[in-house]
């Protein structure tokens, strides 16, 4: 059995705002267990278009090439993929990785990756059912996503901001809540959008005008647990991600918004994740305007309220350290 050393992260080479939720729960797990978090090195052949024939031979052969088997006897990382491209980063490692995004178009690409019995995680129960019908025997476990320790409270944050929706948006759910304005405009709704002169992203406020960028997750946070209510939707529904298809799961936004003790109007699909997860439990799905209009009004009354009892089960099985144990308990004949 190998020894837990330490977490490999992207975190030096790759700055996208996206990723941050990633390097979140590597600095959970890295507090838990007390161990280094080990930054890779940039691997430019897998990057850069002016590259010359012998670095896109190179880039083909460890794109083709199988990942490192696990050797029990060494020292052994982990790593959380949000890409699946990220796999080249680490795939010569001595590692354990978590892919997190993978759709339709990658599953195959995965599967030859790993069909050489390395231990592997995915977080999303279609793709794990998927890859464990593959015709090779593939060493694959399942665990959701979730909601760094750091955004837990006891509290419910003081709430200034009516109704937001952050991130990706659902047009359904966006129309609907601009529909329920036109008689409620004293209502305020937060939403993203682009600037009509720049074509930045921006944040829009029906009362406000445009409130500007969300450039951290300390903006996007404050910005959750600023709100009453919160629109979110999961990425296989209403055609907002292609290459999902019969793809669906709870993202981190489900978790997170939870944690900031939002009401949380959804918009998702009936795929066994989602109950296995207690979504319906915490959220009010949205199939109608009619049904959208009669919540509004409901919480407008004060006869729907945040249950912190229940939020607070919802919120404590969805921690990173939560997932963690069950990441060990899962391990547990690979790693000590």
């Amino acid at each position: 059995m190998g020894k837990f050393y330490g977490i490999i992260s992207l975190r030096e080479i790759k700055k996208e705002v996206f990723r941050d939720v990633v390097y979140e729960w590597e600095d959970q797990i890295a507090r838990i267990e007390k161990v280094p978090i080990v930054n890779v090195d940039n691997i430019s052949v897998t990057e850069r278009s002016d590259r010359n024939i012998f670095e896109r031979i190179y880039s083909f052969v460890i794109n083709k090439k199988q990942f490192n088997k696990l050797d029990k006897t060494k020292p052994i990382y982990f790593a959380f993929l949000t890409l699946v491209n990220d796999v080249l980063y680490v795939q010569n490692k001595n590692c354990i990785p978590v892919f997190i995004d993978v759709w339709n178009d990658r599953i195959d690409y995965v599967r030859k990756k790993m069909s050489n019995g390395t231990p592997f995680f995915v977080t999303s129960l279609d793709v794990y059912e998927k890859l464990k019908g593959a015709s090779e025997k593939l060493d694959v476990y399942y665990l959701p996503l979730s909601v760094s320790d750091i955004w837990k409270s006891d509290l419910i944050p003081k709430k200034t901001i009516d109704l937001v929706q952050v991130g990706r948006k659902n047009e359904v759910l966006h129309n609907f809540a601009l529909e329920y304005i036109k008689t409620h405009p004293t209502l305020e709704y937060v939403y993203s959008g682009k600037n009509g002169t720049t074509g930045d992203l921006k944040y829009f406020s029906t009362t406000r005008g445009e409130i500007g960028a969300i450039n951290t997750r300390k903006d996007y946070m404050d910005l959750l647990k600023n709100s009453h209510i919160c629109l979110l939707s999961s990425p296989g529904v209403d055609s907002s991600r292609k290459n999902a298809e019969d793809i669906d799961f709870p993202t981190p936004r489900f978790y997170e918004t939870a944690a900031s003790y939002c009401i949380m109007l959804t918009r998702h699909s009936n795929h066994k994740e989602f109950e296995i997860q207690g979504i319906d439990s915490i959220c009010y799905s949205i199939n109608s305007y009619e049904q959208f209009s009669a919540i509004m009004d409901r919480i407008g009354a004060g006869e729907i309220e945040v249950d912190t009892k229940k939020y607070g089960n919802f919120i404590e099985k969805h921690l990173t350290s939560t997932w963690y144990s069950e990441f060990k308990e899962k391990m547990k004949g690979f790693i000590s």
